[in-house]
């Protein structure tokens, strides 16, 4: 008997998490809103190595809840998709959504999926919010790198150590009151969060998020029993422990370092000059935003394939907006607004007779190198400035190859 997998499994069965969608046009493809380990829409986050492919891949979601491998399957209809869940009840709900879309590309498994065999490998594997819920999570990256394709990626989100930690206090104090998953428990944290001076960091922390509107949201943002929060530099080593690396990140959340630093050339280069585990760990103290650290891992043979290890040649690459951030340019600068509510402007030489040249640099469609061909030297010189700090904190996307997903600017 393995206890940790007992307890999650009852866990699950009792609060499925998270709160399922009923409907996957309704309340994603007419809202437009996106789902970031679709392949076909974040392809170029995936697999910036690889030119965009309408073939079909194999996907392996372990630990898929109540929805993700439905979704991933009805928006990626070409691809074969396998969801792994431990929880029966989950797997009713994905069930539904099957039969309502009338999906066929998708087969489920109830059971830990470090148990399930395969005679084949995986060019994808999504595991989000799952492996820090083990009690051995390396057992998991171990599980992984033996069923991807040597040239596969990882899709993986974890929780982080720092803005997470006044909830992790709070959650000590909800256990010292022997609080339990039932709704006495539940309705008791609503009243002391209703209490709590707002500027209480748990607080702030927890304000946006939707998970204390739900049940099962609380059960397992607060009462989950099974949880392992990292440092960007402890996931690392786990990861490198396990012949894996960092290939992207999703977002700007912990890559993003020298946009505190820009404006001070020192400073500036100093950042520069440190190894990349030290400038990760330094972006997720300074930017204290590591509720979920989402990268996309792959087989440390393939160093050449990581955007994080591997220096970029900014000559040669494609970029495009990234979602959920606003873009404005004109003649003078480009202004930024980030889905972490940060503002950033940089003056440039933009040129009203190069606008739709940065548009289409932006929408991914031509090199950098097209646009730096457009300026002298010492225009250049600014042009590049600017482009590396977008590029460094992920304030935009970055692929080898054009980028097929639709990205605009204004």
């Amino acid at each position: 008997m393995n206890k940790n997998i007992d307890y999650l499994k009852s866990h699950y069965e009792n609060y499925n998490y998270p709160e399922p969608v009923q409907d996957i046009d309704k309340e994603l493809i007419e809202k437009n809103i996106v789902y970031y380990d679709d392949p076909t829409y974040n392809w170029h986050k995936i697999f910036p190595e690889k030119a965009f492919s309408k073939n079909k891949i194999s996907i392996l979601v372990a630990g898929c809840g109540t929805e993700q491998a439905a979704i991933i399957a009805k928006l990626s209809p070409q691809h074969e998709v396998i969801g792994i869940d431990l929880s029966s009840n989950s797997l009713k709900h994905q069930k539904k959504l099957i039969d309502k879309h009338k999906i066929y590309n998708l087969k489920l498994i109830c059971n830990d999926f470090r148990e399930v065999k395969f005679d084949k490998k995986f060019d994808l594997i999504i595991s989000t919010g799952v492996i820090h819920h083990l009690e051995n999570p390396g057992s998991a990256l171990e599980y992984f790198y033996n069923n991807l394709k040597d040239d596969g990626a990882i899709s993986l989100m974890v929780y982080g150590d720092k803005s997470t930690h006044a909830t992790n206090e709070l959650r000590k104090l909800f256990f010292k009151l022997n609080f339990k998953q039932d709704k006495e428990s539940i309705h008791s944290i609503r009243k002391i969060y209703n209490k709590i001076n707002p500027s209480h960091p748990g607080v702030i922390h927890s304000k946006n998020s939707s998970e204390l509107k739900f049940d099962s949201g609380i059960v397992d943002h607060i009462l989950h029993q099974s949880e392992h929060f990292y440092s960007i530099r402890a996931l690392n080593e786990l990861l490198n422990n396990n012949k894996l690396i960092i290939k992207n990140f999703i977002d700007s959340r912990i890559k993003s370092l020298t946009k505190f630093f820009y404006d001070d050339e020192v400073l500036l280069q100093k950042i520069r000059e440190l190894n990349y585990v030290d400038q990760l760990e330094l972006g997720q103290i300074l930017n204290w935003d590591d509720k979920k650290i989402s990268l996309i891992c792959c087989k440390d043979t393939y160093i050449k394939n990581s955007l994080i290890m591997s220096p970029l040649d900014l000559d040669n690459i494609y970029i495009c907006t990234r979602t959920g951030c606003n873009y404005k340019m004109n003649n003078a600068f480009i202004k930024i607004n980030l889905d972490t509510n940060e503002e950033f402007t940089f003056s440039t030489i933009i040129k009203s007779e190069y606008v739709n040249t940065w548009q289409e640099v932006f929408a991914g469609k031509k090199k950098l190198k097209y646009l730096f061909d457009l300026y002298n030297s010492k225009e250049k010189i600014q042009v590049r400035k600017i482009l590396t700090i977008l590029v460094e904190n992920v304030f935009v996307d970055v692929s080898f190859h054009p980028i097929t997903a639709p990205r605009s600017i204004k």
